[in-house]
């Protein structure tokens, strides 16, 4: 069992962290008496679950959110103020630092009112353009790419404010992103990755704390590679599949009526495309696309 005797604090996303254990990625602040958030490594536990896949929401709502994660162990969150952590072994640390201040960061935001979305951002002419889609849709090779000639906003965890004219910003997170190779300077590995990606940082950062939001680009797989525009359907579906947001779909009423004003907000303000492509296309073919209809506009 962890002692809560020594405490480390952070800042992250306006928020400041306890923790009993030190989070790898963010720096840590002067300690105070005062934090928004406390995290607590907790006694092991067996993986007694027959799980197939590596992460899943069990539960999710703006009271409670348990986390599964296969390589790890079960996170608890509480009101968006606790996080506890039950872990299953010896968790490798850049792991579960990744996993705090993406996945499980991602729904302590969700249950303190704020609209988070998964997805990775870039900005392109002081606009953020959003790639939005399953894991292996390639969103974060995709916003590798738009980095060499626009600035990386985000590779997870996507913090959507509204401002004025119900226009919608993303903030900037860490300049991290996960890749299978680049000439940046290499974090670590991570040693859970399905696909073997590692841990680099960007070497061109956004600069700016929030980003309007101009273009949104949900990936799926298909026959050929394509872009269309969406039905209202579509809309709702890909929103849902992609926001922090309570589960099972629709148990909560706020929630699900909080979400429904985001795409409305977003579809009277952004250009949304669904962009297709098929095992044979290659990211670069989808790059050019992408970059193609970005100068269209």
């Amino acid at each position: 069992m962890h002692s809560n005797n020594l405490r480390y604090q952070y800042k992250y996303l306006g928020l400041n962290i306890s923790s009993n254990i030190a989070i790898n990625l963010i720096d840590q602040i002067p300690s105070s008496s005062h934090y928004d958030v406390s995290f607590d490594v907790l006694d092991k536990i067996r993986n007694t679950y027959k799980y197939h896949k590596k992460t899943l929401i069990l539960e999710s709502s703006k009271e409670k959110v348990v986390i599964y994660k296969k390589d790890i162990g079960i996170f608890s969150l509480e009101n968006g103020k606790k996080i506890t952590l039950n872990p299953f072994y010896n968790y490798d640390p850049l792991v579960l630092s990744n996993t705090i201040l993406n996945l499980v960061y991602g729904f302590v935001l969700y249950q303190r009112g704020n609209n988070v979305l998964h997805t990775s951002a870039v900005e392109l002419d002081r606009k953020a353009v959003l790639f939005v889609g399953p894991s292996g849709s390639g969103k974060s090779s995709l916003a590798s790419l738009f980095s060499k000639r626009a600035r990386f906003i985000t590779e997870d965890l996507g913090v959507l404010k509204k401002k004025s004219q119900n226009k919608i910003f993303i903030q900037k997170t860490l300049p991290i992103i996960k890749l299978d190779y680049s000439e940046n300077e290499q974090i670590g590995v991570l040693p859970d990755d399905s696909r073997n990606r590692n841990l680099y940082y960007s070497n061109n950062p956004v600069k700016n704390e929030l980003t309007e939001i101009s273009y949104i680009y949900f990936m799926k797989w298909g026959n050929k590679i394509e872009l269309s525009s969406p039905t209202i359907k579509d809309l709702i579906y890909n929103f849902q599949m992609s926001l922090f947001s309570s589960f099972p779909f629709n148990s909560c009423k706020d929630s699900s009526k909080q979400a429904l004003n985001l795409i409305s907000d977003l579809e009277k303000n952004t250009r949304i495309r669904i962009c297709s492509r098929s095992k044979e296309n290659s990211l670069e073919e989808t790059y050019q696309l992408l970059k193609a209809d970005l100068k269209c506009r």
